[in-house]
């Protein structure tokens, strides 16, 4: 699986992230500051193995939060690390951080969007399909027209 589509199956799984137009909105798990980044390109977040790989954690999506690039950093340099200087003076506070964000992993989580849900509609749409007119309309009458023919 590529880090692009990683990115995009993690954001659809937490709750603070909603898709506006091309880019992610939500939170960091780490700093919990906002967090914004690109769809298309995953610029401006990084996957965070919150077990890390090293330490026998999984890509599994429950495993794994959106990060700034700098507070991902930070935990892999001076906490994640075998050699961390942090981890090694106190390992009951690394223990802790990491219950901490697996914790707010699990709250934040949400059953992944479906697909067509995380793709902004564009404003009109053909709609020869949904209601068998031809013709192009506003989304938003769609439903409408579709509530209508059901009655």
């Amino acid at each position: 699986m590529s880090n692009l589509t990683l990115l995009n199956e993690i954001a659809a799984t937490d709750r603070t992230f909603q898709r506006v137009g091309d880019q992610w909105i939500g939170k960091c798990l780490i700093c919990r500051a906002p967090l914004r980044f690109d769809a298309g390109s995953g610029e401006g977040a990084t996957v965070e193995h919150i077990l890390p790989r090293s330490a026998g954690g999984s890509n599994d999506l429950h495993n794994l939060g959106l990060t700034h690039p700098a507070c991902n950093w930070e935990k892999g340099r001076n906490w994640d690390s075998k050699k961390a200087s942090r981890r090694r003076a106190d390992p009951q506070k690394y223990a802790a951080l990491l219950d901490r964000l697996l914790v707010e992993r699990q709250q934040r989580w949400r059953d992944p969007l479906p697909l067509a849900a995380s793709i902004p509609l564009p404003m009109q749409e053909e709609v020869t399909i949904l209601t068998g007119r031809k013709g192009r309309q506003a989304a938003s009458d769609v439903d409408a027209t579709q509530e209508a023919s059901r009655d």
